[in-house]
């Protein structure tokens, strides 16, 4: 299964995030080339290229949707690109705002890193151990426990700490906590694990990300949900490099 990066920005227009994240990606010298607009049925074919060459970068950014505003990673991490979770918290300090940095990895855990004006604010990963090579103790997993009381002045209406709390601790944390892993720190039983991309879009959709639209952002380079024409897809050279799209 293939990852998933995403930044959404809490009461931020389409215009000032991209302005935002022009002056972000230049502290690791990226600058902005050009913008172009996205096929209807998506940006497949034309986003074919950005891993062929070292030095080039595309994000796509949607619209303002509700209280959000989303910012897709579509390329896959690589040395000289910058980390998402570091764009997200720099685009938190420049629009003094929230900013959400959601990356499903393989499709196998959810991470999110929480920011408030460039401070950190919460963290969470579903599965501590999934990618440690030894069996964790207890206390570096409890260092590594979400906080998500930090989302209190961003939930929808009718929405509940306990509902998010409840959602993030299935799985893995739960039976950490109920002494139920194995010797290798993994779930004893298969059944209790989750989803994590029914996970990332039931998280979608309590926080309302995609504003009332539902959340297909999980599923983006397959969905026929999202509404492209609405997006731009913004591109960046390093070094004084000329992107040529093919």
């Amino acid at each position: 299964m293939s990852s998933v990066a995403l930044i959404h920005l809490h009461r931020v227009e389409q215009k000032a995030a991209a302005k935002a994240l022009s002056t972000v990606l230049a502290e690791w010298k990226f600058k902005y080339t050009h913008s172009d607009p996205i096929p209807p049925d998506g940006p497949g074919v034309m986003l074919s290229h950005l891993d062929k060459g070292v030095g080039y970068l595309c994000y796509l950014l949607g619209p303002r949707q509700g209280n959000w505003t989303t910012l897709i990673q579509p390329f896959a991490d690589r040395e000289d690109t910058p980390f998402l979770a570091d764009v997200a918290n720099r685009l938190s300090q420049q629009l003094q705002t929230h900013s959400l940095a959601l990356l499903l990895h393989d499709g196998d855990v959810l991470f999110y890193n929480l920011d408030y004006r460039g401070t950190p604010r919460d963290g969470y990963c579903s599965n501590p151990q999934h990618l440690a090579d030894h069996r964790l103790d207890d206390k570096d997993v409890l260092n590594q426990r979400h906080q998500p009381k930090a989302f209190t002045p961003l939930l929808p209406r009718n929405v509940t700490i306990e509902q998010l709390q409840k959602m993030l601790h299935a799985g893995w944390w739960q039976a950490f906590d109920a002494k139920q892993l194995d010797e290798a720190g993994e779930l004893l039983k298969e059944e209790d694990m989750i989803d994590e991309e029914e996970r990332l879009t039931a998280l979608g959709n309590l926080l309302q990300l995609n504003g009332n639209a539902g959340y297909p952002l999980a599923h983006w380079k397959t969905t026929k949900l999202i509404d492209w024409k609405r997006y731009q897809a913004l591109y960046y050279s390093a070094r004084g490099r000329t992107l040529t799209v093919v």
